[in-house]
């Protein structure tokens, strides 16, 4: 039991951390970093821009974080003994122990999170939570908005040592290529103490947005073949074993279509719920 509430308390710790890069970058980019590069109108555009972006990061982020993935008991109304049912409504379905409650054929159980989660794709550490059928959509568009945020703050803070490139070659040298270069990327963090406030700056954005740019779009490629072959993580490792998929056909089309069909310009806006029943009301 006590293991058990250090590893949440762990988890919760480090997607505290997760949010607090993401903001911590944010902030510094568009209050610290624009700046210096911008004044006038091309300031306030540029930081409404970064701002948009950085709000649409943080809204789908805490969407899902906070909110529930999509659980059984949102969508299954158990009948009570002895009221009559429609022929095959809970065709293939099983009782999960765990939760005391049905489990439906597009159901898996989370040991993570000690419960179901339909169409559930991967248990996400960033986010302490299960990715399912209510927040795939945010966490698509999470992964978008942070992929256009890596690229925005990326390319902001190169054109930055580009416009300055004579005062970093003061602080660094001119590299070169081969172990002349490692040792030049060894020297620029070395004398990061003794460089100006806008060095140290945008040297710490083009690192951690530089991480997420690599590590962000490897995972989009993946969720996005998944979602056009209207499959889930867990449903196409069930494939690629030869055991039978939990998901029925008309499911996984459903799903496409709601995440690629579907798209409008309310997609652009942020996002501060997730999909599901609306008002405690059930549907299959």
């Amino acid at each position: 039991m006590h293991c058990r509430l250090l590893q949440q308390t762990g988890r919760q710790i480090f997607v505290a951390l997760v949010a607090f890069l993401i903001a911590a970058d944010a902030i510094i980019s568009t209050l610290w970093l624009l700046p210096v590069l911008f004044c006038g109108v091309s300031l306030w555009l540029q930081q409404f821009a970064g701002a948009w972006i950085a709000v649409n990061i943080i809204s789908n982020f805490l969407v899902c974080v906070l909110c529930s993935p999509g659980c059984p008991r949102q969508y299954i109304d158990i009948r009570v003994p002895g009221q009559i049912v429609t022929s095959g409504q809970y065709e293939n379905f099983t009782w999960c122990k765990q939760c005391n409650f049905a489990k439906p054929p597009q159901a898996h159980h989370c040991r993570r999170c000690g419960r179901c989660v339909m169409d559930m794709d991967h248990h996400c550490f960033f986010l302490n939570n299960c990715v399912g059928r209510n927040n795939l959509k945010c966490f698509l568009l999470f992964l978008i908005w942070l992929l256009l945020g890596a690229m925005y703050i990326m390319g902001t803070a190169l054109y930055l040592l580009y416009q300055r490139w004579d005062e970093v070659h003061s602080h660094t040298g001119v590299p070169t290529f081969g172990y002349e270069l490692m040792l030049w990327s060894m020297r620029l963090y070395a004398n990061m103490v003794l460089a100006p406030g806008w060095l140290q700056t945008a040297t710490f954005l083009l690192s951690t947005a530089t991480g997420a740019l690599l590590g962000v779009s490897g995972l989009l490629k993946s969720q996005l073949s998944l979602v056009l072959a209207g499959k889930t993580y867990i449903g196409s490792l069930q494939h690629n074993s030869g055991a039978a998929s939990q998901q029925p056909r008309s499911l996984c089309v459903g799903l496409q279509q709601t995440l690629v069909q579907n798209v409008s310009w309310s997609w652009l806006w942020p996002c501060w719920h997730a999909e599901g029943p609306v008002n405690g009301s059930k549907r299959m």
